[in-house]
């Protein structure tokens, strides 16, 4: 383990100032520019990282602790993706309306409780109605609102050629946040020989990740009422329908205008404003 994460500090450094040389560097790092994809990576990481370590510490929980069978893990553990289902369907309109900040606050508070929930309450003894089955709603429903809000927080104000290259580095994040929170979950678990210290140790563990997830939060609160999807849509449909180039170096700008429009307005998606009034679009040349 000490040789792996060795390798780790020797490597990284080498792997960016490689990255900040190279023509097509794998990790582009002049999108770390952008203060909203930064901010969103390093949210996902710190909640991914209590998502995927409290997603293994359930099913060690139920199966050491409380004595559950593989079986009897699994349909406990029902409620927290139906709520994500439910919750995920909603997401993206919500998002569209009200911006990122405003879904994934609630979203990542939603996630909090139900870890301090189960700090506080988790005891020796298998009580599903009683100290189980609310936390794991919980749960569910704010991982269903913010990990898709948080991926697309990431990339809404990037340039359309560098969407590809964002997501990718997005999807990086999130897995690095789950190899991140399985590490920190043993590591904080230990090998107890005692069930009272069983019981301790995963309330640690709880503990933990509830922090985790404020800390996302209070990232979070620097991101600001960026666009969202919908915003995007509305450029594209002045690309097209409008016969409108839009620069690709002014879009994060005309995005941003979009957004607060939408923000700050009372009624439906904000109002395209005219060609010679908006940046970043230009008539675009007919051909002959």
């Amino acid at each position: 383990m000490l040789g792996t994460f060795a390798l780790v500090g020797c490597g990284a450094p080498l792997s960016i100032r490689r990255a900040a040389r190279h023509p097509v560097p794998v990790i582009d790092l002049s999108l770390f520019a952008m203060p909203a994809f930064g901010l969103a990576n390093l949210a996902m990481v710190l909640f991914t990282a209590a998502f995927y370590g409290g997603l293994l510490g359930h099913v060690l929980f139920l199966t050491t602790t409380w004595r559950y069978s593989l079986v009897q893990a699994g349909l406990a553990l029902t409620p927290a993706p139906v709520c994500a289902t439910v919750a995920g369907a909603a997401a993206a309109h919500l998002a569209a309306r009200y911006g990122h900040r405003a879904v994934i606050l609630p979203s990542l508070g939603c996630f909090a409780a139900g870890m301090l929930l189960l700090h506080l309450d988790l005891g020796a003894s298998p009580a599903f109605a009683r100290e189980w089955l609310l936390p794991n709603m919980l749960l569910g429903s704010g991982v269903g609102l913010a990990l898709p809000t948080l991926s697309s927080a990431s990339v809404a104000a990037l340039p359309a050629a560098k969407l590809a290259m964002g997501s990718a580095m997005g999807n990086t994040a999130r897995q690095f946040g789950a190899v991140l929170g399985v590490v920190l979950l043993i590591a904080v678990l230990g090998v107890p020989t005692s069930l009272p210290a069983l019981v301790s140790a995963f309330q640690r563990v709880y503990g933990l990740f509830m922090g985790m997830a404020v800390v996302s939060g209070m990232v979070c609160l620097a991101l600001g009422c960026h666009a969202s999807e919908q915003h995007l849509m509305v450029v594209c449909w002045l690309r097209v329908r409008e016969n409108i180039q839009v620069d690709s170096v002014a879009l994060p700008e005309m995005v941003k205008q979009h957004a607060q429009r939408r923000w700050w307005g009372r009624g439906g998606p904000a109002a395209p404003v005219a060609p010679e009034h908006d940046p970043g679009l230009q008539p675009r040349p007919h051909r002959a």
